[in-house]
C-alpha cells in the first residue's frame, strides 16, 4: 500500500477510534499492511472492533475517497454488507428506530383524516 495511503489511514484511525493502547494500534496497522487490498484493508479495523458503527461508516466514506484518489478499487456496497452483519444490533435498531416512526406517522395520519 502507497505509503501516503498508510499515513492517512493512520490519521484516520487515530481520530476516529480513541487509541488508548499502542499495542493494539501497532496491531491493526501490522495487519493493515499485511492484506492484499483495499478492500481486505477496509475489514481489519471493523474485524479488530475498534471502530463504533458511526465510525465504521465514516472508515468506509474514508476509503471510498481514498481509493479514487490512490486509484485503487473498493466496493463500498461490499464493506456495508459485511458491516451490516458484524454491527447488526446498531443496524437493527436503526432500521427499528425508522419504522416505529413510520408506522407512527402513518396511523396519526389515519386517525387525522377520520
Amino acid at each position: 500500500m502507497d505509503p501516503i495511503l498508510l499515513t492517512a489511514v493512520d490519521l484516520f484511525l487515530s481520530e476516529h477510534t480513541g487509541f488508548e493502547s499502542t499495542e493494539v494500534h501497532d496491531l491493526v496497522q501490522a495487519d493493515i499492511k499485511e492484506v492484499g487490498d483495499l478492500q481486505e484493508a477496509s475489514l481489519v479495523p471493523v474485524r479488530h472492533k475498534i471502530l463504533n458503527f458511526d465510525g465504521a461508516l465514516q472508515w468506509g466514506f474514508f476509503l471510498t475517497v481514498a481509493s479514487d484518489r490512490f486509484g485503487l478499487p473498493f466496493s463500498f456496497d461490499k464493506y456495508a454488507r459485511v458491516i451490516r452483519d458484524i454491527y447488526d444490533l446498531a443496524t437493527d435498531a436503526i432500521i427499528a428506530s425508522a419504522l416505529e416512526r413510520a408506522f407512527g406517522e402513518a396511523e396519526d395520519g389515519e386517525d387525522g383524516g377520520e
